[in-house]
Parts: structure tokens; C-alpha cells; sequence
């Protein structure tokens, strides 16, 4: 199904706006704590931009039940290469204000490792990397952190991918004061020093992105829509 253009800017401006009203002032960040949720109702997707070359990464969450926010659908081989799940982003189709949340960018999701927010301190970025999709936690200021491997896509696509979680991580959402908020962690329960560095040799070949704003996030998800994955016969809408 085609979406208009028009349709599309409604529906992202919408989520920018009511994710741009739970942001709270830096000085707050140390009284920051967090609350589980139920990982069934979020998925991770690599969402391809820049005629599919590039993928960034969007959370959509399950708010409500009325209408599925996404489906998975198993993606057409075109070798013997593992191929990852395919990401029906339904939402797409529909005003999915207060049915689905959206999380595409640093204003929606961070990291949180051993109890602490790194907020600035990395950044998330999907790369290319043996031959599959990584999500990946890099230091925007001291390279000798550690860097984080915190989802894969089990294959390459140049569609809506479903990125799944490494062992020992989790979504958990944002609490200030006993109040949970939208902002999304990436969680691990281990220290920074704990969980180690990785070997990105082969995937800091490719150039360094700058972290995109969230108006031009809005611009590259309508680019992303625009990109269609070969797909085989669908199976249930997750909800």
C-alpha cells in the first residue's frame, strides 16, 4: 500500500512532538531511574534511509490494541546468505497516535549499563559488519570506552529489519521521581567496565555518521517508507 507523502509528515510530526515533551533538563539526569516493561510489546527495526544504503535505528512500542503497530514477515532469500526478519511497519498506515509509540532518535532512546544513563557520553549507530546489521554503543568523547554490540539483524536486508537484542539486554523505560516516562533505555545490568570492548576493526571501515536531529530523522523515515522489501507470504501481525 502507497502512503502520501502529506500522510506520512503528519504522522512523524506527531511523534516528534509528543516525544520532544518528556525531555527533562540536563541537571535532572543523576536522579534518573528506571522500570521494566514488557519486551512483547516493543521491536526494534533498522529502518533504511538514503535509498536504502543506510539504516537508523526505531523502536515502536504496542501502546494499545485497536490496530497492530507493525508485523513479521519472513524475508526472500536471494542466496544462501541468512536473511533477518522483515519489519511490516503498519503504523505507517494510519493516524497511530496514542495506539503506537516511537522512538527515532536520541530524544526516544539511550543506553543504560550498570544503573547508570550514559545519555551523551555514546551514541547508537546500526553498521555493517560481517556480513549483518549491528546496533552498536560508541563513546562520543573518550575512545578508550568500551564499545557495545547491543542487537543484530542475523543477516543483511536493505528493508525494515528487525534487530534482536544481545544476551543480556533489555528495554526498559525512563523514571524520574516515581513517575515512568517514554524515554526508552537499552539496559544491561553489567558495568561499562564489565561488558568490554569489541572488535569493530572491519566495521570502522565505514564512514563516521553524525548523529542525525529529529527533524532530519522524520526526513530519512519518509525516505525509508519509500523502499520496498521482497517479502514472502506474511505471517500473523505481532501485537
Amino acid at each position: 500500500m502507497q502512503f502520501s507523502l502529506s500522510q506520512q509528515r503528519i504522522a512523524f510530526l506527531t511523534a516528534a512532538c509528543l516525544g520532544s515533551s518528556q525531555v527533562l533538563p540536563a541537571a535532572a539526569s543523576p536522579a534518573f531511574d528506571n522500570t521494566e516493561v514488557n519486551q512483547d510489546k516493543f521491536v526494534l527495526m533498522a529502518t533504511p534511509y538514503n535509498g536504502g544504503s543506510r539504516h537508523q535505528l526505531t523502536i515502536v512500542e504496542q501502546q494499545k490494541q485497536s490496530r497492530d503497530c507493525w508485523a513479521e514477515e519472513a524475508a526472500t532469500a536471494v542466496s544462501t546468505a541468512t536473511v533477518p526478519v522483515v519489519i511490516n511497519p503498519l503504523l505507517l498506515g494510519f493516524n497511530f497516535s496514542g495506539i503506537c509509540g516511537r522512538s527515532t532518535d536520541s530524544n526516544g532512546y539511550s543506553i543504560r549499563v550498570g544503573g547508570e544513563d550514559l545519555n551523551w557520553r555514546y551514541t547508537l549507530k546500526i553498521i555493517e559488519h560481517s556480513g549483518e546489521m549491528m546496533l552498536v554503543g560508541i563513546p562520543t568523547s573518550n575512545p578508550a570506552e568500551a564499545k557495545l554490540l547491543i542487537a543484530r539483524s542475523k543477516g543483511e536486508a536493505r528493508s525494515f529489519s528487525k534487530l534482536e537484542l544481545e544476551p543480556g539486554w533489555r528495554l526498559t523505560k525512563r523514571a524520574y521521581n516515581g513517575k515512568t516516562l517514554g524515554h526508552l533505555y537499552l539496559t544491561h545490568d553489567e558495568t561499562l567496565a564489565t561488558l568490554g570492548n569489541m572488535d569493530f576493526a572491519a566495521a570502522q571501515e565505514e564512514p563516521t555518521i553524525a548523529a542525525e536531529p529529529a527533524l532530519e530523522g522524520e526526513t530519512s523515515l519518509v525516505e525509508a517508507s519509500q523502499v520496498k522489501p521482497n517479502l514472502t507470504k506474511p505471517s500473523k501481525a505481532r501485537r
